[in-house]
This record gives C-alpha cells, sequence and structure tokens, in this order.
C-alpha cells in the first residue's frame, strides 16, 4: 500500500494538479504531505467559492443569522423577504465584461441600500486531515474579484475574511467615481490562528447617491483560493 501511494497515486495526483496549472514542487508535497494530496487536489487552483455571481438568481440565497448558515451558499444580509439590497444584470450601464475575468454571464449588483453577502467555507469537510496540517502550517488565500460603478453614480465596496474567534482580516476598501470601466482587486492573506480549517468570505456594497435602484457597485467572479504555507 506505501509503495502504490508513492509510486503510482502520488505521482498521477501530482499529473492532475499540473494539468489544472498548480505546479507543486517535491518541497511542498513534503509540506501537506503527500498523503493530503487527494485533498488537495480538491482544492488547490480551485475557486472555494460556490455560485460566484449568483447566476441563479435569488433562489437557495439564505437570509437570517449568517453564523448558522450553512456551507457554500449565500447568506445575504436583508431587513425582510424578499431580498432587495442585490440583483443579478450583465453589464449595465458599464462597459462588457472584460476577457481577462474570465467566463461569466452575469454579475450582481447592489442598491442604495448596503447589500451585504458572506459565504461559509469549511476545508475539513473536503480534507479530513486539515486540523492535522494546520498544527504546524497555516492556510494562504489568494482572492480577486472585478468591481465597476455605473457610468452616472459613485459606489463603494469593501470585502473582508473573517475566521476563529472574531479575527478578521480586511481585503478591500474601494470608492469607486462614477465610470465604466472594471477594475481588478486582489490580494493574498495568511489566516493567522486558523486551526480548524474554517472560515468566512464577506463583501459589501452599495451607491454613493442613495437613488432608490440598482446603481451600487457591480461584482464579477469573486474568487477565493488557498495554499497552504
Amino acid at each position: 500500500k506505501q509503495w502504490y501511494q508513492r509510486r503510482v497515486r502520488v505521482p498521477t495526483l501530482i499529473q492532475r494538479l499540473d494539468n489544472n496549472g498548480v505546479q507543486l514542487s517535491p518541497e511542498e508535497i513534503e509540506l501537506v504531505g503527500p498523503e493530503n494530496l487527494k485533498y488537495v487536489y480538491k482544492m488547490l487552483g480551485r475557486n472555494l467559492l460556490q455560485n460566484p455571481n449568483m447566476d441563479a438568481g435569488m433562489e437557495g440565497v439564505q437570509q437570517g443569522e449568517w453564523m448558522t448558515c450553512e456551507v457554500n451558499k449565500w447568506y445575504v444580509t436583508d431587513d425582510e423577504p424578499p431580498i432587495s439590497r442585490f440583483k443579478i444584470e450583465c453589464h449595465v450601464g458599464c462597459d462588457p465584461f472584460p476577457v481577462e475575468a474570465g467566463p461569466a454571464t452575469h454579475n450582481v449588483v447592489t442598491s442604495y441600500m448596503e447589500g451585504e453577502r458572506t459565504q461559509k467555507v469549511n476545508l475539513s469537510k473536503s480534507w479530513p486531515t486539515i486540523k492535522e496540517v494546520l498544527e504546524h502550517r497555516k492556510i494562504q488565500v489568494r482572492w480577486s474579484v472585478w468591481i465597476a460603478a455605473r457610468y452616472d453614480c459613485t459606489s463603494r465596496y469593501s470585502a473582508s475574511i473573517l475566521y476563529g474567534d472574531g479575527q478578521k482580516i480586511d481585503l478591500a476598501d474601494e470608492e469607486l467615481p462614477a465610470g465604466r470601466a472594471w477594475k481588478k482587486l486582489e490580494k493574498v492573506v495568511v489566516l493567522e490562528g486558523c486551526r480548524d480549517g474554517r472560515f468566512s468570505y464577506q463583501d459589501r456594497g452599495s451607491d454613493l447617491k442613495f437613488w432608490r435602484v440598482y446603481y451600487g457597485v457591480k461584482i464579477l467572479n469573486p474568487s477565493v483560493k488557498i495554499s497552504i504555507v
């Protein structure tokens, strides 16, 4: 079994990772542990956010206390049903989606009241041994998103990661002037002290003229990818 793991299983997984654009050095393989590669294959180089552009509309989006919401589903902070602080559209009042942003059919847009959405990520769901790995290693998050304003309205956008007992890492806090261009934001952070493989991604936005329509920030292809360092 050990021979099969080292000589057959591990090289096969390394090749699959390489085919998906994830190249691991021998040092990195030892870092995560060869026995963990089958879990790493499911995660490294892949966006861990499900339904990032809410392409299915508000169906399946939850309301309530986000700390108790399901993993890998959006929870939207809203006064009362139906959800009114977010809408799905296709680059209305701005430039078409940039080619470099990747495949997309819709973007999310916010309203005059601040819209806030949260999605929980639980690495241990697909990586049962992650807690043992994190006794000696850390989670590194590579985050990116594309945002845009309308040609006739200023807007605001912010994003953060929440984990542990109240720890928070701010990823962005942007005020966008009126315009049509898409802007890419990206950042790499380390989740210091995250030992259970659980964290939440949260972003929020609104327009700054408080017009009672969906003229707030436009959000496209938010992405959260991890590595172990």
